[in-house]
């Protein structure tokens, strides 16, 4: 299991660990949000193309990477978003990873 670690700075991304991707493994982002995250539920938004996209909840500031986006060569991107009652939405910039053999 492999485990990229990212500061969440209002809506900048930034890696903190990156280790080697297992490619039949499992794999996750673990999140470090500034307080500008706190009470929003946060939800991961990956995607390969415009109309391949999966939505994974983020649970304890961890999300797992769906497998289907691991594959030696590829290039997937995503962005993490925020809801809470009350408050606008949030949403990072976009993130692109490159799966590198």
């Amino acid at each position: 299991m492999s485990i990229i670690s990212m500061q969440c700075t209002d809506k900048t991304l930034t890696i903190t660990d990156a280790p080697l991707i297992e490619l039949d493994g499992t794999n996750s982002i673990s999140f470090s949000f500034c307080p500008k995250w706190d009470g929003y539920t946060k939800t991961v938004l990956f995607y390969l193309t415009p109309s391949q996209t999966y939505l994974e909840s983020v649970s304890n500031d961890s999300v797992t990477i769906p497998s289907v986006l691991i594959l030696e060569g590829s290039c997937f991107c995503f962005v993490v978003k925020g809801t809470k009652s009350g408050a606008e939405d949030r949403e990072t910039q976009i993130f692109r990873c490159h799966i590198e053999s």
